[in-house]
């Protein structure tokens, strides 16, 4: 008789792990949130205020944040930034962050 051996590839591999995690997860009572999508550019950001300016780190500043500014809406008007997006700018945009830290600083 001839025998077949299946081979899996990676790519199934990985498949198969991510929904036996999934299945586990959602049986042990987590709800994963949805990714954050920023409606705004940064070109849209006024007002920006950092923190955590540490001289003495120069040139990283790698404490540094930003922790307050606001949005300039498409109708001319500004909001306030919430505390998630101000998360994603911190975590997601660290070129932006360093780039104010230096126009803070200068």
């Amino acid at each position: 008789m001839l025998y077949l051996t299946i081979i899996k590839t990676e790519q199934d591999m990985l498949k198969e792990f991510r929904e036996r995690m999934k299945k586990e997860i959602t049986s042990q009572g987590y709800i994963p949130q949805a990714e954050f999508k920023p409606t705004f550019k940064l070109s849209q950001l006024v007002d920006i205020e950092v923190d955590g300016i540490d001289t003495s780190d120069f040139p990283d500043f790698c404490d540094a944040f930003i922790s307050s500014g606001g949005v300039e809406t498409w109708d001319g008007e500004y909001r306030e930034l919430t505390d998630g997006e101000l998360d994603w700018i911190n975590s997601e945009c660290l070129d932006f962050v360093h780039e104010e830290v230096y126009k803070t600083i200068y």
